[in-house]
């Protein structure tokens, strides 16, 4: 197996609008910390995949059709290969789509290819390892406290043959959500520190896959650059101390003391091999109906009555009472009124996409915000041993809540775009092109 990595900055040349908060009004102000785009490149016996990552909230189906059309053309890499995701990071640009900008997309769409392109060109002779380490200092579940999070950090450590570290890959859960609306500076937020410190330490190019983060929150901080900077060196030690315990101790050591001596074969402190390298990129589309809402008036009467019980009666019963209404009415009402192609009746064909590296070793694609609970259960019932569930890849469709949640209200119900039991068929696609590998 050849593997290469490539990066390229992304960070918009110009002020424009930034993504992630309808709060935030007006321009981006400068540049904190470089975007970037992040790539690895792998082929075999003839076989091309490239998995990439973005500094951004999203990317948009249009522009990855249009990446993926360029890399098949140019590269060679077939378009259904490609995986393009993005860290979901808040201080990003807005134009993460055609229909949202029209500026930005072209630099974007080229400055991605160039990390591929670096990717391709750049490949050699190397291996994989896949090493975890626990991880539950640094989110909270949002909508409930006691609830599911993120709990195991995953690192996948592509070396070449002298073991020197061609890429680094990361795969964890938590929105980048540090900085908040009151922010006007590009930043990659706290997968930025984290990719930094591992490439600082380790050399090669990091990658942070973002996973299943749509009801995860950092844990309660400050939210200001010196936190951005405390979240990303815990992430990135966590990745960093799994790493370097994944790699080899060397080669006919001798373990010596006053009570015996052994010659030990060539072993590792932790991790394990992803076995046999073997290439396979699947895709299903799954049609889902939007949930378009009967009557907006009804919406706005709703949301004007909870704000009126809340400023008479602000307890803590109430408040725990009315909040969650509250907030599903309010989100959907932005999410239907903000400019979007979709927001008409109808159904859309959404994307699922698995690529296979190995016996070991699968990643999944998913489109949009997923909750925490849908990764654990899709790596619980894969029967791929190391399976990497990958959200905001390959377009953007917003939120997907499973059905229990909707009884609950919140904000990520109002969020979604979709009917009840969609996100359950996702899931199923899912495990049906896992068992298809």
């Amino acid at each position: 197996m050849k593997i290469g990595a490539g990066v390229s900055i992304i960070t918009p040349k110009s002020p424009m609008a930034m993504a992630g908060y309808s709060a935030r009004h007006g321009n981006s102000t400068g540049t904190h910390d470089e975007l970037k785009a992040r790539a690895i490149s792998l082929s075999l016996e003839g076989k091309e995949i490239a998995i990439v990552v973005c500094d951004l909230l999203a990317v948009g189906e249009d522009l990855v059709a249009e990446i993926r059309g360029i890399c098949e053309a140019t590269l060679g890499i077939p378009a259904s290969n490609i995986m393009i995701s993005a860290t979901h990071t808040h201080q990003g640009p807005m134009g993460v789509s055609k229909y949202l900008d029209d500026t930005y997309p072209p630099f974007l769409v080229k400055k991605v290819v160039e990390a591929i392109t670096q990717a391709k060109e750049s490949q050699k002779n190397g291996k994989f390892r896949f090493v975890e380490n626990n991880l539950t200092s640094v989110s909270q579940n949002r909508r409930n406290p006691e609830g599911p999070i993120e709990e195991v950090l995953k690192v996948l450590l592509a070396t070449d043959q002298n073991d020197e570290v061609i890429a680094s890959v990361m795969a964890y859960a938590c929105h980048p959500t540090i900085l908040e609306n009151d922010n006007f500076l590009f930043s990659a937020d706290f997968p930025g520190v984290a990719n930094a410190l591992l490439e600082k330490n380790l050399g090669g190019t990091s990658l942070f896959l973002q996973g299943t983060c749509g009801d995860l929150n950092p844990t309660w901080t400050a939210h200001d650059y010196a936190n951005v900077k405390l979240n990303g060196e815990i992430v990135g030690a966590s990745a960093l101390v799994a790493a370097l315990e994944s790699m080899q101790v060397g080669t006919d050591r001798r373990a010596v003391n006053l009570s015996w001596s052994l010659d030990t074969p060539q072993t590792y402190f932790n991790g394990s091999s992803i076995g046999k390298p073997t290439f396979k990129s699947l895709q299903k589309l799954v049609k889902v109906d939007r949930g378009y809402p009967d009557n907006f008036e009804n919406i706005d009467n709703d949301v004007s009555e909870l704000e009126a019980s809340l400023a008479a009666d602000s307890s803590l019963m109430n408040v725990k009472s009315i909040q969650p209404k509250l907030s599903e009415l309010r989100s959907r009402r932005n999410l239907w009124r903000r400019p979007n192609p979709r927001n008409i009746p109808g159904s859309d064909e959404l994307e699922i996409q698995v690529i296979q590296i190995s016996q070991d070793c699968a990643f999944v694609g998913l489109p949009g915000e997923f909750l925490v609970e849908v990764g654990k259960e899709i790596q619980r019932r894969s029967p791929i041993k190391n399976t990497i569930v990958v959200g905001y890849a390959n377009g953007y469709y917003e939120y997907f809540p499973l059905s229990k949640h909707f009884a609950e209200h919140g904000y990520e119900i109002g969020a979604s775009r979709y009917v009840k039991g969609s996100t359950e068929k996702m899931i199923d696609a899912s495990i049906e092109l896992l068992n298809a590998l």
